[in-house]
């Protein structure tokens, strides 16, 4: 998992250098969280211990890290 986490380090890194993701982005601590949710879509008891499908934790947790857990700018303005 090391070599894999080195290649999402780069990624990023390549993808803040081209202005594709935010600069206050930490590339190891992304590729650390990145490579936590892989591991916890590995985990039977989550998927036992609760109604979500496999393709439908993937879903969550691509939502959370990809668009986080805040609403857009425009929501947190208007409440």
């Amino acid at each position: 998992m090391e070599s894999v986490s080195k290649t999402v380090q780069a990624l990023v890194e390549q993808g803040i250098e081209r202005g594709e993701i935010r600069k206050d982005l930490d590339p190891t601590i992304f590729a650390a969280l990145l490579n936590s949710a892989i591991e916890i879509t590995a985990t039977p008891e989550l998927l036992l211990n609760s109604s979500y499908s496999m393709m439908q934790l993937q879903g969550e947790i691509h939502g959370i890290l990809f668009y986080g857990i805040m609403n857009s700018p425009e929501a947190v303005e208007r409440s």
